[in-house]
């Protein structure tokens, strides 16, 4: 089964025809325990998180088998703690995010193995002495100015996309992301029901981390959210998804990150979905909103988060501490 189609409902049908021929018997059988508890334990992960997990530690295994010609691949040599570090640092070093999630991966099996008692506690001791550092600064979009984010929004234009709905969807999705931070699965989970246009509040039913939360709506962004629920109305009235993609499903994580590449490239501005979250934050910060407040909006638990995602540069400080 190819990757990019693994599906968003796992069933066990999908998880036993998802195994490569390389693994013992042993191993898909824990695998596929594994995932199963990811997907209904007592803190269960979303489809996408349990996806990414399998993914790379599939990838993980088809180089165990490849540079170290493990074929039948077993479980014990999976967990082999030099083996481990040795197919982390095969990654490029600016491949810091490949490493890190195939290291959690890894680390998220041995957690499982550990609490059915088939593996030692002091294995992750050993783990974690090989976990991924960050030797190289993230990269981080993000549109720093007001005068930037207008580049942006005068990209979205008819002539550019092959119908109106698909601008008008673009022109929405810009502007509630920057005005509201939501995240991208946050955003593609929106129902009618949870956006309140006459009390000016969006509903997060369930953020990262299952956390409900509730932002509010600005003037500006009430004007596009109206204009695009009019049109809304139109296409299917049978679907309670408040984003329609252009064949009127529910929009997905995926084809919104597709759209606002198309935008990026229009633009010539290098802008992602989680780089509009930092926007909201940045520009909100630069104009003196309290950081405390942007917390409770971005929905995130620590305040040191919130910082992070601040990108206010040098220059803008410069400039600042001059009129103090």
């Amino acid at each position: 089964m190819p990757l990019s189609l693994y599906p968003q409902v796992l069933t066990e049908q999908h998880l036993r025809e998802a195994y490569p021929e390389h693994w013992t018997p042993e191993l898909k059988q824990t695998v596929f325990l594994w995932l199963r508890d990811l997907q209904t334990g007592f803190r269960p992960l979303t489809p996408r998180s349990i996806q990414t997990m399998r993914e790379r530690f599939l990838r993980y295994t088809i180089f165990l088998k490849n540079e170290l010609h493990l074929t039948p691949l077993p479980l014990k040599d999976c967990l082999e703690v030099k083996t481990v570090y040795r197919a982390i640092s095969a990654f490029p070093i600016e491949s810091y995010s490949n490493r890190h999630n195939t290291f959690y991966a890894i680390h998220s099996l041995a957690r499982f193995l550990i609490r059915i008692g088939e593996l030692e506690e002091c294995y992750l001791t050993q783990l974690k002495k090989f976990r991924p550092r960050r030797v190289l600064p993230p990269k981080r979009t993000v549109l720093r100015d007001v005068e930037t984010l207008e580049v942006v929004r005068n990209a979205i234009q008819p002539e550019n996309f092959r119908s109106p709905w698909i601008c008008l969807l673009l022109r929405t999705l810009i502007e509630t992301l920057v005005h509201t931070g939501l995240r991208n699965a946050e955003l593609c989970k929106l129902r009618l029901e949870d956006v309140d246009l006459a009390d000016r509040r969006l509903i997060v039913q369930l953020g990262k981390g299952r956390k409900p939360r509730q932002v509010g709506i600005s003037k500006v962004l009430l004007g596009y959210l109206e204009a695009y629920l009019e049109e809304r109305s139109k296409r299917n009235p049978t679907s309670d998804h408040f984003f329609l993609s252009n064949i009127n499903s529910p929009l997905t994580p995926t084809s919104l990150g597709r759209l606002i590449k198309k935008v990026s490239h229009l633009s010539g501005q290098q802008i992602t979905t989680h780089g509009l979250r930092r926007t909201f934050a940045t520009l909100n910060a630069e104009q003196g909103r309290p950081l405390h407040l942007i917390q409770l909006a971005l929905g995130h638990s620590d305040i040191r988060t919130t910082q992070e995602y601040l990108m206010t540069d040098q220059e803008a400080v410069i400039d600042a501490m001059k009129e103090w």
